[in-house]
């Protein structure tokens, strides 16, 4: 599914990135769909899908912690866990899918975003994801 719906984020990221005021939706639409197309051709409807296969498993990542916090506090006693423990629980596997998740969308969103500067038309913004990752730490 993520090959299939890939070309539909890097478009609705691009449309939401452009500051272009005097476009309307079906104009941005129309205009990013060129843009992309003649910046990167058909390769660049397919910025990021690294980052989003990656993405994928962040429902596996979440059970991942949902399960160790389940093993954890039933290890620390003998009785059954209440409902408050499961609302912690799932609190905590939620914090850590979002720690491994939202750094990784913060670099997808940079890799689809317009990668190239205003002012040089040629100059890109960011060579590789390692760049992307050490700018976006260092800001």
């Amino acid at each position: 599914v993520t090959f299939i719906t890939q070309p539909m984020w890097v478009i609705k990221t691009r449309m939401l990135l452009n500051t272009t005021s005097h476009l309307k939706e079906s104009s941005n639409f129309i205009f990013t769909l060129k843009q992309i197309h003649s910046q990167h051709r058909l390769k660049g409807f397919y910025k990021g899908l690294s980052m989003n296969l990656l993405l994928s498993f962040s429902g596996a990542v979440q059970m991942f912690v949902y399960e160790g916090c389940k093993k954890f506090m039933t290890g620390l006693r003998y009785l059954s866990l209440n409902d408050v423990e499961e609302f912690y629980r799932g609190g905590a596997a939620k914090i850590g899918n979002v720690l491994f998740v939202y750094p990784l969308t913060t670099v997808r969103t940079r890799i689809q975003q317009n990668q190239f500067v205003k002012a040089h038309p040629q100059e890109v913004k960011y060579h590789n994801v390692f760049e992307i990752v050490k700018r976006t730490w260092n800001a």
